[in-house]
């Protein structure tokens, strides 16, 4: 009858895997300036943003809840029976 592996002490030794040298760390650079591009190249620039109506709310608006160019009961609309 086999064995568990999991509950058995392996037999070969497990052996240390070698220790990799330290890679040589370069020295920290000193920070450059941001160069001017050459003038061949347009400079980038973010867009302006898009101007709004101070009046008007980003998002979904609701109808009116009612036309005011037509008197009365609005108008009802009745799909097809089913």
């Amino acid at each position: 009858m086999p064995t568990n592996p999991q509950t058995n002490p392996p037999t070969k030794p497990v052996k240390e895997p070698d220790p990799k040298p330290t890679p040589e760390i370069e020295p920290p650079r000193p920070s450059t300036p941001e160069k001017d591009p050459p003038p061949g190249e347009p400079r980038r620039q973010e867009p302006p943003p898009p101007l709004q109506d101070p009046e008007v709310k980003p998002g979904i608006q609701e109808p009116p809840a009612h036309d005011p160019n037509h008197p009365g009961p609005p108008a009802i609309i009745a799909g097809p029976a089913v």
